[in-house]
């Protein structure tokens, strides 16, 4: 029900008493009940009590994505990991890529809903030993930088912006216009005004 996750612990006739993996418990009018969308986890009829979990994680952009699957897969498959289903198996997929990372994501299904997080991170512990023997890095996350701006070969457009920033600099300094001079300011202090200054010399 919205974000709450929980257990139903007692039903009264005038509310319904909820236990939060928190160790809270929620008391819930029985009136929201018959208002609001209530999802009963991992219920379908004539399936087992399961529900399906996604876990992602991103790899070094160098192996080709084929491997990457193939090796998860073979280290989630035909083997005992408490709380997830055998059936149906869990499986491994390539979700997207970037310059700096592939966003791989396991689903697996699982039987214990009191541990769904511990679960996750024991799939993801046996994830990352497989990669590790296989010699797939994980994908160290980085601020972007300097080093992230596309580069451009020396003159043609690059020349052209190195002029125009050349020219952005010196409009910030005092620049002589005839008789006058005129300077470009970025912020002005409340309550002042500025007015043009006859040059010292031109």
């Amino acid at each position: 029900m919205g974000e709450v996750e929980g257990r139903v612990v007692d039903i009264r006739w005038r509310y319904t008493a909820v236990g939060t993996r928190n160790g809270e418990t929620l008391i819930v009018p029985n009136g929201v009940l018959t208002n609001e969308k209530v999802m009963v986890l991992g219920r379908r009829q004539s399936a087992p009590l399961q529900q399906r979990r996604w876990v992602h994680f991103n790899v070094d952009p160098a192996p080709v994505a084929a491997e990457v699957v193939r090796v998860v897969t073979e280290a989630l498959v035909n083997v005992t990991i408490p709380g997830v289903a055998e059936q149906p198996a869990p499986d491994c997929l390539f979700r997207e890529s970037s310059r700096a990372s592939r966003t791989h994501a396991v689903r697996y299904w699982l039987t214990d809903f009191e541990r769904d997080v511990p679960t996750d991170s024991v799939v993801l512990t046996r994830v990352y030993f497989a990669l590790q023997r296989a010699g797939i890095a994980l994908a160290v996350p980085r601020a972007r930088g300097a080093d992230d701006r596309a580069v451009e070969p020396a003159g043609g457009r690059a020349g052209e912006g190195r002029s125009r920033t050349a020219a952005a600099r010196a409009g910030s300094r005092s620049r002589s216009c005839g008789r006058w001079t005129r300077r470009t300011v970025t912020s002005w202090p409340t309550g002042c005004c500025t007015r043009p200054s006859r040059a010292a010399s031109c």
